[in-house]
């Protein structure tokens, strides 16, 4: 079973030249990642009141 690359495009769809190398790819996974580690350490008093954009468009 494959599984799905979120950086994947349809090969018909980017010139190979112009696509981002799997090293690159693989360097920005790595970097929302420390990312998404680095928000959920944040003291709640600090999000408390920040809602993310689907929960605006939401109410």
């Amino acid at each position: 079973m494959s599984r799905h690359d979120p950086f994947q495009t349809p090969a018909d769809a980017v010139d190979p030249d112009e696509r981002p190398s799997k090293t690159q790819r693989k360097k920005a996974s790595h970097e929302l990642q420390d990312l998404g580690r680095a928000l959920i350490d944040l003291p709640d008093s600090r999000v408390k009141d920040r809602r993310s954009p689907t929960t605006c468009a939401m109410r």
